[in-house]
């Protein structure tokens, strides 16, 4: 299932007519559910403390997993060169400095970048100092909580470009949050379809990954590192099952022990890439 994580109900409204989602009277700070039970949107609040709060309190109450897919979607602010949205493939806490780095596995219509979360509003000296940074002030929140119940390839970040900074919260109204996530809403949705495909397959497709694991005699660390290297297969467009059948053709699989696993996984990898 994919969990959508807004900070507020202006950012949220586009997505919820988009996909015809329904209010869920059984969520106490406002969520919704689309009637194919696919995706569930939740409103967290504004601030990273409230946005960790909200996923800590979702993840336990509908018993979130590793095969689910959160989504922290919402606006931010940039330089002057910045419009559209991107897939955040970094984030700044910054406030303590904290890094997070959300794992880059799928191809989606969105150009890349950093965000800096800050706890009150960037202003036009913040954006003009870095034009490549977005700001904004959920995404470290999101993601401190989100990291202890999926894994890094399960955490998604997409932010829209609202402003270019502001020195007065009634600047950015509800309107102007609207229209940022409306207007690159063809796009944000097209990642989305991404990510409804990527948890089917979780679901579905992944039956093969236990025996694969076993011939790799896989610690838990490196099932994940297999898992992800079938879903990079799989998004790129390359066949695993050839690369896995030449790798027991020339006996490097199945692996004798655990050293030889890790030595196949790297081998794995290596024709993967190659």
């Amino acid at each position: 299932m994919l969990y959508i994580f807004t900070a507020i109900y202006c950012e949220a409204e586009p997505l919820i007519k988009r996909y015809d989602l329904s209010p869920d009277a059984g969520y106490p700070f406002g969520g919704f559910v689309s009637s194919d039970g696919r995706i569930r949107l939740i409103l967290t609040g504004i601030g990273k403390t409230l946005a960790s709060a909200a996923v800590a309190h979702s993840c336990a109450r509908y018993r979130i997993s590793s095969d689910d897919i959160l989504i922290n979607i919402g606006t931010c602010g940039g330089g002057t060169a910045r419009t559209g949205a991107y897939l955040i493939n970094k984030v700044i806490d910054g406030d303590s400095g904290r890094t997070f780095y959300p794992d880059m596995l799928y191809s989606t219509p969105l150009g890349e970048s950093a965000i800096t979360t800050v706890s009150v509003f960037a202003t036009p000296d913040d954006t003009a100092a870095d034009e490549l940074m977005l700001w904004d002030m959920e995404a470290s929140g999101f993601c401190d909580a989100a990291r202890l119940f999926v894994p890094p390839h399960r955490i998604v970040l997409i932010k829209a470009v609202s402003d270019n900074g502001s020195d007065s919260k009634k600047d950015l109204d509800g309107e102007l949050l609207n229209s940022a996530v409306s207007r690159n809403l063809d796009d944000i949705a097209a990642a989305i379809e991404v990510f409804l495909k990527i948890g089917e397959t979780a679901v579905c497709g992944m039956s093969d990954t236990g025996d694969l694991a076993e011939e790799f005699k896989c610690s838990e660390t490196m099932r994940s590192d297999l898992e992800k290297l079938i879903i990079y297969c799989r998004n790129s467009g390359r066949d695993h099952v050839e690369i896995i059948d030449g790798m027991r053709r020339d006996g490097i699989l199945p692996a004798a022990h655990r050293n030889a696993g890790k030595g196949a996984l790297n081998e794995f990898r290596r024709r993967l890439l190659q």
